[in-house]
């Protein structure tokens, strides 16, 4: 067996050109409601599932209320046996303990006192088949699972900084640990991520990746180690203490970042991919390309056309969570709205990209999230690692029927961590045609760019249009207000104006609230309506 293979998981084909391993498609899954759990039982279930779904998903948790929801509207229509657990709490644990003894080898303590334990633990939990428990815990636990022993005792080892405890987790995982994924948790989450990352024998970390952070002197140098030996077309999963600097050094080793450290019950999404779901999701997608294809242009008229595009759609976990209630939101299909989602969600979570695309509106454009197959700050990607990204992108582009693409950069401010504003945008030409020529075969509409400013640009790059947003918008006064700004300051006709909406304090009936003041001073179109009717005019507009 090779390196790559046994140092993944050694029941899981992970393929070179996928961000996620194979799993058997479940067939009956337990469904166990911790909602309302401490964070030690969650903690304790959560690694427990990372072993029993490995290599066929068995458990199901429900620790977020969303949860419940994809259960009945994603996994219930297909062929798998729902079997659903009636107790709460430490019952609940002990009961699922039980039942899958045969899985555990043994318990892992973490250390209260020390959070960084949590995540060492977790980084051990699926190379030596230990569940992760409290010490409070450790007798109910282990008279369920007719006394097996501890394996590791974290409480023991006196580590007198976070980034000790990660060297040690290091050495101790160093043979044996996934090679194509890590990941950054925050040790107060217990569910969301970490069955996925048990499974998976994932490194776990809270690294802080900022330079001029005191603690990152020692802190820095040891994620920028783990991103080097991750093999190419690897993934950073779950998320880092800083966006910026994290998805800089990220970037600069060729690892692709999908935000999901809420992201609960991966590995059941990952699995599940019957063929009565692949069939149907790939009818979808030709059904949402034919609905862009013939949807129709307004004329092109002298007046303000806007269009607004909703952010985060990179996230994972914000397309299992957030999105999902503005998705619900009662204004949602009363006016154009783009959405921006994962293209990783054909891999992840199959039945979660088929729901948003089976119950799209046709007001509802949906747009592949920063950066293509994943999150990466395309000046920091090595050049000659970017064809292979591009083709991955373009294989999931054209798997969901994205026509339309949003590209975030970095620069100096994002490489130091700095909290100060930054546009985000991907301004080298090169760069932008670079995206395009590869992504051209899926269908390429246009770009968007940056994550907002104040000056109007947008252009033309070997015959598709690049639009650098407007925004970022965080309230309905400042959207008002930054449409009539514009409105006064450029008085050509047509005004084509389309902004980036932030998708954590706005949602659609906002948006519809603030279309309500703009009145008929404005044409409200689809994102890529905007692009076309660009397109159609010829022109493009520079600072």
């Amino acid at each position: 067996m090779d390196a790559e293979r046994s140092a993944a998981s050694s029941s899981l084909d992970w393929p070179a050109t996928a961000f996620f391993p194979r799993w058997q498609v479940p067939q009956a899954l337990v469904v166990a409601d911790l909602r309302d759990a401490p964070f030690a039982v969650k903690l304790a279930a959560s690694t427990l599932a990372g072993l029993v779904n490995v290599p066929q998903p068995q458990l199901y948790l429900a620790t977020y209320d969303d949860d419940l929801f994809w259960l009945q509207a994603a996994i219930a229509p297909w062929p798998v046996e729902l079997e659903r657990l009636e107790g709460r709490g430490e019952i609940l644990l002990r009961e699922l303990i039980a039942r899958f003894q045969a899985r555990i080898a043994g318990f892992i303590i973490y250390d209260p006192r020390r959070p960084a334990s949590v995540n060492v633990a977790t980084t051990l939990a699926g190379i030596q088949r230990g569940v992760v428990t409290a010490p409070e815990l450790l007798p109910l636990l282990q008279q369920a699972a007719g006394e097996k022993p501890v394996l590791q005792d974290l409480r023991l080892p006196h580590w007198p900084s976070e980034n000790l405890a990660y060297r040690w987790a290091s050495t101790a995982s160093q043979s044996q640990r996934s090679r194509r994924s890590l990941a950054g948790m925050d040790p107060a989450i217990a569910g969301g991520l970490r069955s996925f990352l048990v499974a998976t024998r994932t490194f776990v970390h809270w690294l802080d990746s900022r330079p001029w952070q005191p603690s990152a002197g020692q802190q820095r140098p040891l994620l920028e180690e783990l991103l080097a030996e991750l093999l190419p077309g690897s993934v950073h999963l779950g998320w880092f203490p800083d966006e910026g600097s994290g998805v800089t050094l990220a970037s600069g080793r060729a690892v692709a970042v999908l935000a999901s450290d809420h992201c609960s019950n991966l590995e059941v999404w990952n699995a599940l991919q019957p063929p009565e779901l692949i069939n149907h999701l790939q009818a979808l997608a030709q059904g949402y390309r034919r609905q862009q294809d013939e949807r129709p242009l307004p004329a092109l008229e002298p007046r303000v056309y806007l269009s607004l595009t909703i952010s985060d759609g990179d996230n994972l976990q914000y397309t299992q969570h957030r999105m999902l209630h503005l998705w619900r939101d009662p204004a949602r299909g009363r006016l154009p709205l783009g959405w921006t989602i994962a293209p990783a969600l054909l891999e992840a979570a199959p039945a979660l990209a088929a729901y948003y695309l089976e119950t799209a509106s046709p007001q509802d454009e949906l747009i592949a999230g920063p950066s293509g197959a994943a999150y990466i700050f395309p000046s920091r990607w090595p050049t000659a690692q970017l064809p292979a990204f591009l083709e991955h992108s373009q294989r999931l582009l054209s798997g969901m029927g994205l026509t339309l693409l949003q590209v975030l950069d970095g620069d100096w401010r994002q490489q130091l961590g700095l909290p100060l504003p930054a546009s985000m945008r991907m301004s080298n030409v090169a760069g932008q045609r670079a995206f395009i020529e590869a992504l051209r075969p899926a269908g390429l509409r246009g770009l968007l760019t940056g994550a907002g400013g104040l000056l109007l640009s947008y252009k033309k790059i070997s015959g598709l249009p690049v639009y650098h947003n407007l925004g970022l918008v965080s309230s309905r006064s400042q959207l008002v207000q930054l449409v009539r700004g514009m409105q006064a300051i450029h008085r050509r006709r047509p005004l084509f104006l389309q902004l980036y909406v932030l998708a954590w304090r706005l949602t659609p009936t906002i948006l519809w609230e603030a279309l309500q003041d703009l009145g008929e001073t404005v044409s409200p179109v689809t994102p890529g309506q905007l692009l076309q009717l660009i397109a159609q005019q010829g022109e493009g507009a520079e600072p």
